[in-house]
């Protein structure tokens, strides 16, 4: 195994993406949450959690989301698959129990860290791909390095990269305490109309919103276990 990229003293210039209010995003979650509610849990900063999570180091809310549907059921529920052409991999089937696929937009212009480009992981010092591509058992470092960047870039609302195992989709987290909101105007709101699954029927472990789980699971050669 490759040694892991050591955070550099000097910091880093990290580059900057403007999402536009009202872009279309597709998110995988708890039914513990609603669509646009920010996810408090702190990760461990040894193991478990998401690979840009906060931690006791670094406390903040956060919220996942891709820019296709198959984006976010990539980054949600398939970190650790390698796509190949073989067929008959199974995902665990308790890996949606209790999810649901929502969509949402935000309500105003958001500046992100871009890290999709060769230039943009120059700027953070750091060799392509490792930050955005590594398999989960390197989140506890990839946390650090969000962490890190947070600080290089205190203007950052979150952070955008080309999704792994669904390029070149975009996969995104924002910061809950890097974006202005109270309960008259909430930075994100709901998608009810002009969705596939509105909200109350769209958990991905029955009906029409497990069909169209399953039908992007069978064009990455995936099936759910029994």
């Amino acid at each position: 195994m490759a040694p892991l990229p050591p955070i550099p003293s000097t910091p880093g210039k990290p580059r900057k993406y403007l999402l536009n209010a009202g872009t279309r995003l597709a998110r995988v979650h708890s039914v513990k949450y609603s669509a646009a509610t920010f996810n408090p849990t702190l990760a461990d900063v040894r193991w478990g959690g998401g690979r840009f999570d906060a931690t006791r180091e670094d406390p903040y809310s956060y919220l996942y989301a891709g820019s296709s549907d198959a984006c976010a059921i990539s980054e949600a529920l398939l970190r650790d698959y390698e796509l190949d052409p073989s067929g008959g991999r199974l995902l665990p089937r308790v890996l949606i129990e209790d999810k649901l696929i929502s969509w949402i937009r935000p309500t105003l212009d958001l500046t992100l860290v871009k890290i999709q480009q060769a230039q943009d992981f120059g700027a953070l010092q750091l060799s392509p791909s490792w930050l955005t591509q590594s398999p989960s058992s390197d989140y506890p470092h990839t946390r650090r390095w969000c962490h890190a960047i947070r600080r290089w870039a205190p203007w950052a609302q979150g952070l955008t990269w080309i999704s792994r195992l669904s390029p070149p989709e975009h996969a995104t987290v924002f910061f809950g305490d890097r974006i202005p909101a109270t309960s008259s105007n909430p930075p994100f709101e709901e998608m009810v109309t002009a969705v596939p699954f509105p909200p109350g029927t769209n958990r991905l472990d029955i009906g029409a919103a497990h069909n169209h789980l399953l039908a992007i699971l069978g064009d990455l050669h995936l099936s759910l276990s029994p």
